[in-house]
């Protein structure tokens, strides 16, 4: 998604790059996700390329799209950037009036610039051998009037494209078309060629006089820079269709290492990982549209993430802040899978100086008291997620816990027969509720009750039922039910008041704390630090 453009806006600041000092770089693209690849990469321009589209289509670059259908390519392209597009319309899909008729549509859909060729209709991609025939220099100009005739916006541009030297006449015709094109009303030229060596290209620029600008496709003579074209006389560069080529060789790449490999392992640090192409949807204004302008009695859901401290000597081979953004992204990816709707990391001590940035849609605060966890200011409606930071969880598990409709709801993984201990470092165990089965009839939610929290020292087994796994649901009126709890702690010497400490003072004062078991979906990593096991009762 993004923010809306004034369509006129862009026709303006093209036709002011124009009539600049500086050479425009135009990026080839078939789609909004080329285009917006294109932006990020700093291009001033998209080119809305003939041969990218009728090859993403499948088909030749020869006339066989129809308009509606090259239209909507570069309609979706304008929509998803701010830059201006600049459309490739081929012959202009006809005769005179059909180029009128051409230029209101593409005006209408917010395109900057329109470059018509003049070669006879169906053309057939200037690099194919075979046909490349040009039509009449008096038809195409007034193929050229009409268009500019037809438009609405002043700033609106027509590029005419000299087709002369790809068939092979001299670069004399090229600059008689060129001037008649230019005495017919074009706002630029393209002059196009096939060579390897620019030669002709640059005698071209070298003998125009006129002071309409020149745009050049270097597809063919590549080893020329933009910076050289532009001192010899050119105005734009136009990169054609190196994406859709860059995308063709990767993607066949990555497709023939997988089946080499019979699994993705190998491809996964050469690929784009998913928070990317999220950016690049707008995924993180669609959350925010939903956010202002959605309503649903479902009640919101945040996550906090309880991160452990990032040691600011820490490297990368000991967890340092690369390891724990790429174990904060997939964190924040499954919560989001699973249902949150934000996601705030907490860290345990005073923020690291290189603490590594957080995930996209995430943002960090940071604490050293477990009831500041827990923002007052939650809303009726809003359930809490308190996760630990070096564990990850499924989504799916993310999902069953969110559904459950009880204050106060703990994660647990229950003990079967054979487990003394969980083996997860720090972890707090808890009593589950004895109930008769016959009672189960009457109240179904007894049976998922914690009686206790089991205080136990690091490496001891513990007499319980279960064993805490780092993650905790709490309602907003759980979460006053902690707040309180944990104001009547006293801060220790050293270390944040915990959340087990406050969970038993919930117990004590009659509030049921009910649990979630969790035989599978969930994994420790590695930690750093022991202060986030301390916090979310772990």
């Amino acid at each position: 998604m993004t923010g809306h453009v004034d369509r006129s806006s862009r026709t303006r600041h093209l036709r002011a790059m124009f009539e600049g000092p500086k050479i425009i770089r135009a990026i080839g693209a078939h789609d909004a996700l080329g285009a917006r690849l294109g932006e990020r990469a700093g291009f001033d321009a998209i080119w809305s390329s003939g041969l990218e589209v009728s090859a993403s289509h499948g088909v030749p670059d020869a006339d066989l799209l129809t308009m509606s259908e090259l239209l909507d390519a570069a309609r979706w392209m304008a929509g998803a950037v701010t830059l201006p597009v600049v459309a490739d319309c081929d012959t202009g899909y006809g005769n005179a009036t059909n180029v009128a008729h051409m230029v209101r549509r593409y005006e209408a859909a917010g395109i900057a610039a329109v470059c018509v060729e003049d070669k006879r209709f169906p053309k057939l991609n200037s690099f194919i051998p075979g046909r490349q025939e040009l039509v009449p220099v008096r038809e195409f100009a007034g193929k050229i009037e009409a268009a500019k005739n037809a438009q609405q916006d002043p700033d609106f541009l027509v590029i005419a494209r000299i087709e002369a030297l790809v068939v092979g006449l001299s670069v004399d015709e090229a600059l008689k078309r060129g001037r008649a094109y230019a005495d017919a009303g074009a706002d630029a030229v393209l002059v196009h060629a096939k060579d390897a060596d620019p030669a002709l290209v640059l005698e071209f620029l070298d003998r125009w006089t006129s002071p309409l600008p020149v745009v050049v496709v270097p597809t063919t003579y590549f080893r020329i820079t933009a910076s050289e074209l532009h001192a010899a006389g050119a105005k734009m560069v136009i990169y054609a269709n190196h994406g859709l080529r860059a995308r063709v060789r990767a993607v066949s790449e990555t497709f023939r290492e997988i089946l080499r490999t019979d699994g993705t392992a190998a491809v996964e640090n050469r690929i784009a990982p998913l928070e990317t192409i999220f950016e690049l949807q707008g995924v993180e204004e669609l959350r925010a549209h939903d956010a202002t302008y959605l309503r649903s009695d479902e009640p919101r859901s945040r996550a906090v993430l309880v991160s452990p401290e990032i040691r600011s000597d820490a490297t990368a081979d000991d967890h340092g802040p690369a390891w724990h953004r790429a174990l904060r992204e997939r964190q924040t990816r499954s919560l989001r899978q699973g249902g949150v709707d934000t996601v705030t990391m907490v860290g345990c001590t005073a923020m690291p100086t290189d603490a590594s940035p957080e995930p996209t849609g995430a943002r960090t605060v940071w604490h050293d008291d477990v009831a500041g966890l827990l923002d007052s200011s939650v809303g009726d409606e809003e359930v809490t997620l308190l996760v630990a930071g070096d564990m990850l969880f499924d989504s799916r598990l993310i999902s069953r816990l969110l559904a459950n409709d009880h204050h106060i709801v703990v994660a647990v993984h229950r003990r079967r027969p054979g487990d003394v201990r969980l083996p997860v470092r720090a972890a707090t165990s808890v009593r589950l509720a004895e109930v008769d089965p016959r009672e189960r009839l009457v109240d179904l939610a007894a049976a998922e009750r914690v009686t206790e929290i089991v205080a136990s020292r690091a490496g001891e087994p513990a007499e319980a039922d279960a064993d805490m796994i780092g993650l905790l649901r709490l309602s907003s009126q759980g979460i006053r039910m902690i707040r309180d709890a944990a104001g009547r702690v006293p801060m220790p010497p050293t270390g944040p008041r915990d959340l087990r400490t406050a969970l038993s003072l919930v117990l004590a004062q009659g509030h049921p704390v009910h649990y979630l078991d969790c035989p599978g979906g969930w994994a420790e990593v590695t930690p750093d630090e022991a202060s986030a096991h301390e916090l979310v009762g772990r």
